[in-house]
């Protein structure tokens, strides 16, 4: 599929200065990449953005910049619907899953298999790069809690 739109993007300051970068993403892991794999997470719309970024909670919004991009993609899964998701065999548990909680606990998150396998109808993968082990749970110090 190809999808032709805008798209938004809260920038943590720390890594503002590279706005097309997914380094942040790449240095622990989160939703669909492992450490080491870049990764640039953008919404289709506002209200996902400030979702994904305070964790669903309203006092963890830490100051961010909100930009958006003008995508033109191709090869692209969309997994909105149930009819699209079955077609694609991912399950909406593995979408839904408490990523977080999993990288806490030293355990792999359900959705990174979402990411490494998908389709065989498809050309490309949509992730690509070594998959490690699990990173050590961080310490207070190297997290936001």
């Amino acid at each position: 599929m190809r999808f032709t739109g805008e798209c938004f993007r809260a920038h943590d300051p720390t890594w503002a200065w590279s706005p097309l970068s997914g380094a942040g993403a790449a240095l622990k892991g989160r939703r669909f990449n492992w450490p080491g794999l870049e990764t640039l997470y953008l919404s289709i719309g506002f209200n996902a953005v400030f979702r994904e970024v305070s964790g669903g909670f309203a006092h963890r919004l830490t100051p961010y910049g909100l930009c958006s991009y003008d995508v033109d993609c191709e090869d692209i899964v969309d997994l909105r619907t149930d009819r699209d998701r079955a077609a694609a065999g991912v399950a909406l548990d593995d979408l839904a899953c408490a990523w977080g909680d999993a990288l806490i606990a030293r355990r792999e998150p359900a959705s990174w298999g979402v990411a490494e396998a998908p389709p065989r109808s498809r050309r490309n993968r949509l992730a690509s790069g070594p998959r490690p082990k699990v990173p050590a749970r961080p310490r207070c110090s190297e997290c936001r809690c």
